[in-house]
């Protein structure tokens, strides 16, 4: 049965009656790490004629001297992949199945709940933001680029969310970005307004996935 809208006259109602408090916005399920950024083209042949490991080269500290891979044709430091980023760098947690965004009030109690999916955000009135795309095709042709993805699993950042009247999602709002069709939650605004962050991140690795490509390559 469809839930009965509320009239003009008893939203005012309500508000009137609304003692102001602070709920707290949680993120949970999946997301992570993403990082794409673009590597010498010598660096990218090296590491080909050589048939070097770019996965063991990422999380191995030991792997490029073991293999005697000279500084210059290093992409960055052994182990910190994480820097290679001077096309994007973005972290959180991921739209889709197995996501969700809970709102809790000042006794933790859940008073709204729905997965970080189009479909149940248009069902509850949310709207979303895609701030930017990024994909690796769109550099030009013979660029060189590592991407390095780290897949996670918990809490991601939670926000405070002040409120002097009942709470109502259709003044949620999801900003997202879209690299190589991983979308990110990057904030969550209310009302128009920008929250503030918890800083609550409690979240541990899963699996990881490291690339090193030219752009035009067939594959």
């Amino acid at each position: 049965m469809a839930k009965k809208q509320e009239s003009l006259e008893e939203r005012v109602e309500a508000a009137l009656k609304f003692t102001p408090r602070t709920y707290t916005i949680d993120l949970y399920g999946w997301g992570g790490e993403l990082v794409i950024g673009t590597v010498k083209p010598e660096v990218f042949q090296y590491f080909q004629d050589n048939e070097l490991d770019i996965e063991e080269y990422a999380h191995d500290w030991d792997y490029a001297d073991e293999n005697d891979i000279p500084d210059d044709m290093r992409p960055f430091e052994p182990g910190s992949w994480h820097e290679c980023d001077d096309i994007c760098h973005e972290s959180g947690i991921a739209l889709g199945s197995g996501c969700y965004l809970r709102v809790l009030d000042e006794n933790e109690d859940v008073v709204f709940s729905c997965e970080l999916d189009h479909d149940a955000f248009e069902a509850a009135g949310i709207e979303t933001d895609e701030t930017e795309e990024v994909y690796v095709n769109e550099q030009e042709p013979g660029t060189c680029v590592f991407i390095g993805q780290s897949v996670e699993k918990g809490t991601f950042n939670g926000y405070s969310l002040p409120l002097t009247v009942p709470f109502d999602p259709s003044k949620l709002k999801i900003h997202y970005g879209d690299y190589e069709g991983w979308c990110l939650v990057g904030s969550v605004t209310y009302g128009g307004e920008d929250l503030e962050s918890l800083d609550n991140i409690d979240t541990s690795g899963k699996s990881a996935e490291y690339q090193l490509l030219r752009v035009g390559d067939d594959d």
